[in-house]
């Protein structure tokens, strides 16, 4: 949930995608692909920055972690982490 409690986001493991929920309206605003469904990324926990810019995504299979420009809602970047 960022900051201001107006979006959820949720990790989808098995779709390699991340939901937009609007929490005012409880309806899905947006779909996020995180990984690759040929791979099977499984991205499993999500962090918010605290000025809703970024979310940080765990690509569990990977040892991964995908950027998201949350204005863009788009990936920006992938940075490996190792096992």
């Amino acid at each position: 949930i960022n900051s201001d409690s107006t979006r959820a986001y949720v990790a989808n493991s098995l779709s390699d995608n991340v939901t937009i929920i609007d929490i005012t309206t409880q309806t899905v605003v947006g779909i996020i692909p995180v990984g690759d469904m040929a791979v099977g990324d499984m991205p499993v926990a999500i962090a918010i920055t605290p000025d809703n810019t970024r979310a940080y995504v765990v690509l569990n299979t990977t040892n991964a972690v995908a950027v998201i420009d949350l204005a863009s809602n788009s990936v920006t970047q992938t940075i490996p982490v190792g096992d």
